[in-house]
């Protein structure tokens, strides 16, 4: 079945362990025989607080930042970007993880068959093996409809012994009540040169509880059950983060909310919960079928298999098992019960300063989460994002307005749970089009579902990321309309034998801007909305953009001129967005689209897509 990954052995990291999520839970199953181990997520847990990090004196220097770009003094057009653009504090703080939940097993002898089984229609872990003369069950789902981490042990005969715990290495505190593990706590923020201010911040809980034929002792945190033939537990968690104002809501209490959920369940109910959630989870999977590899490798543990694609066999087997991986992946981590869209993780992450902050990086990695979501007919999932888009264009037209003198909204690279929509981390960001990027999914999503109550939800947020950008370009010396300041997502060029990212109008920028332009006519359209006097200005702008350029090597240039790259091989390709997502450069234009496939070739041809979501674009 080319649905299943398995193992012969327990995860010894966190990358080997099995994901399963709903949405709002993550949990990591490692599978371990002397102690199973739980990594656990909230979707909603995050460092930090709401505060406006947007530069207050932005919008008095950015006129000269553009006559000191257009004038090639790109040096001290950086040092005031630096001085004036970057938010304060110019990092945002990490995603972080709820805990551990650690399952602890007296041994019963010799461990013999282990396998262990992510099955990808149903969100379902299995683990088998047998220990001594006992055969032993463990199985693993995330309930969409009940919000909880459902975990059942079992045996064929009554020898399970087990010890059950909660942890979490700081910030929170465990307890025991009424035969339910507690962790409660608040995360204490540190200062920081770059976060900025600590403090007392998000609060959270988790919570356990069990039903077993064994008996049951507490001592301290611990729950202990012995002589079992079954143990079903029922987790769940809960932080007062609030969506609607993008901040803590401290009248939401989270210990309240998690032992109320707890104690609403039925934990004879078991069956008929797992038999609901296997069927709506496959409903979503069965969606789509993709069949490339004949059956040939499919029984292969998930290691092997990968080890034998190195070797050059089973190489479609594999790569069809991940193309089910990716959309069990968005299934598990963006739908309701969730809240936000996934993160640059999903919604698992170790730890509590994740790689990048497990944030929403936006000049690619959020936009990429979302591309399987139509085309995989799972148009459901993209609604937490179409949701979070329309929030971020409240802090967003304060940045626009604050730091662009612009109306509309947008955002920059990266943007936060608590809607920090300005420039963060370095000024290798210093483009603000992540807001048009976004907004075009709002259109795709009409595209696919053909939902126009949808469509004129959407139309103001794909109104306001226009209405940014016409605000937001000025003329050039030749009379074009251009955008500064700019750059291509974290690549340079050499300019007087210095490195650059500052420039105006990169490819990418003009790109955006045509497409969005595009999706806002269509909408109108669609919507009867032609005599929006937005489009006659849509109509009158798209004229004077640049025009696309192509290099002395024959690709297309990535920047306004030909200048050289400084990593000819970089993990970005941002300059063929308008081959892919948008629709911008097409064979009707055979010149250029030649040109967008040598650009490929060249990066290739240095080394480019090093990364999987590199290569994910680029291939």
């Amino acid at each position: 079945m080319t649905h299943i990954i398995s193992e012969s052995s327990p995860a010894k990291r966190w990358l080997e362990a099995f994901p399963i999520g709903n949405g709002h839970i993550g949990a990591m199953i490692f599978g371990g025989i002397e102690q199973e181990k739980i990594q656990l997520n909230d979707d909603t847990l995050y460092g930090g607080r709401k505060l406006t990090a947007d530069p207050p004196d932005a919008g008095k220097h950015i006129g000269e930042i553009r006559e000191l770009i257009l004038n090639s003094e790109n040096n001290k057009a950086y040092e005031l970007c630096d001085k004036y653009l970057l938010g304060n504090p110019p990092f945002v703080r990490s995603y972080q993880e709820v805990g551990n939940l650690y399952v602890d097993f007296e041994q019963l002898g010799e461990v013999k068959d282990y396998k262990r089984v992510l099955d990808l229609r149903t969100g379902v872990v299995h683990i088998n093996y047998q220990e001594g003369d006992a055969s032993i069950e463990r199985e693993f789902f995330a309930d969409f409809a009940n919000d909880v981490l459902w975990v059942r042990l079992s045996s064929d005969k009554p020898v399970l012994h087990v010890s059950l715990r909660l942890e979490r290495e700081k910030d929170a505190q465990t307890s025991t009540k009424n035969g339910m593990l507690l962790l409660t706590g608040q995360i204490v923020d540190p200062w920081t040169q770059l976060q900025g201010d600590g403090g007392y911040h998000m609060r959270f809980a988790a919570g356990a509880r069990i039903s077993t034929d064994g008996r049951e002792s507490v001592k301290g945190g611990t729950l202990t059950i012995q002589n079992a033939t079954q143990i079903v537990m029922a987790y769940t968690s809960f932080t007062d983060y609030c969506f609607e104002t993008l901040d803590f809501d401290r009248s939401i209490h989270p210990a309240e909310t998690v032992e109320e959920r707890l104690n609403a369940i039925d934990f004879n109910d078991y069956e008929t919960c797992k038999q609901a959630n296997e069927e709506y989870f496959s409903s979503l999977f069965d969606r789509v079928t993709l069949n490339i590899a004949g059956g040939e490798g499919e029984s292969l543990d998930i290691t092997a298999l990968q080890e034998e694609a190195r070797r050059g066999n089973y190489v479609d087997m594999l790569i069809q098992k991940t193309f089910d991986f990716g959309r069990y992946l968005l299934i598990s981590s963006s739908l309701p019960p969730g809240t936000l869209p996934a993160n640059l993780q999903g919604i698992w992450g170790e730890g509590f300063d994740m790689p990048w902050g497990a944030d929403f990086h936006t000049n690619i990695n959020l936009q990429m989460n979302y591309w399987p979501a139509h085309v995989c007919n799972l148009a459901e999932t993209a609604e937490l994002l179409n949701q979070f888009l329309e929030k971020l264009t409240i802090p967003g037209a304060y940045t626009a307005r604050v730091m662009y003198n612009a109306g509309g909204w947008t955002l920059h690279h990266l943007v936060d749970c608590f809607g920090k929509t300005c420039l963060h981390d370095g000024i290798w960001g210093a483009t603000p089009m992540s807001g048009p990027w976004l907004a075009r999914h709002l259109w795709e999503h009409y595209e696919f579902t053909g939902d126009k109550d949808f469509l004129r939800r959407a139309y103001p947020v794909l109104r306001g990321a226009v209405r940014f950008l016409l605000d937001f370009m000025v003329e050039d010396r030749q009379g074009r309309l251009v955008t500064i300041p700019s750059a291509s997502p974290e690549n340079e060029f050499w300019l007087n034998g210095e490195k650059m990212f500052l420039t105006y109008s990169s490819t990418m920028d003009v790109e955006i801007t045509l497409d969005i332009f595009d999706k806002i006519k269509l909408a109108a359209k669609a919507l009867h909305y032609e005599d929006d006097p937005i489009i006659a200005e849509v109509d009158e702008a798209a004229l004077k953009l640049p025009p696309f350029q192509i290099s002395k090597n024959g690709n297309l240039c990535e920047w306004i001129e030909d200048y050289e790259e400084v990593e000819p091989g970089h993990r970005h390709v941002s300059h063929l967005y308008g081959l892919y997502p948008a629709d911008v450069i097409k064979k009707d234009n055979p010149e250029i689209f030649q040109a967008a496939r040598k650009a490929i070739e060249r990066r290739l041809a240095h080394g480019g897509a090093g990364t999987g979501w590199s290569k994910a674009w680029t291939d």
